[in-house]
């Protein structure tokens, strides 16, 4: 397992893990961009279901990039 730095954290580098689920783990160490890219890799795998309703992603919601992926996938918006 290689590790991954920013400059400032180093986090573990896993072997292809599942987008959404990346997403995840970046919300919950509160670095939105990367938790976007992840989500974003998982639009075309269709791998959003959680968006809406994984509470870790809550600190997203607010965020104008999860309405643009909701839209995207056809899901209504928060209000």
């Amino acid at each position: 397992m290689s590790v991954v730095s920013d400059g400032q954290n180093a986090r573990p580098r896993h072997p292809q893990p599942e987008a959404s689920q990346g997403g995840v783990r970046e919300a919950a160490l509160g670095d939105k961009d990367q938790a976007f890219q992840w989500l974003n890799t998982a639009y075309p795998e269709h791998d959003l279901m959680r968006l809406k309703t994984d509470n870790s992603l809550d600190p997203l919601r607010s965020d104008r990039r999860c309405a643009d992926l909701l839209r995207r996938i056809g899901l209504p918006q928060l209000q």
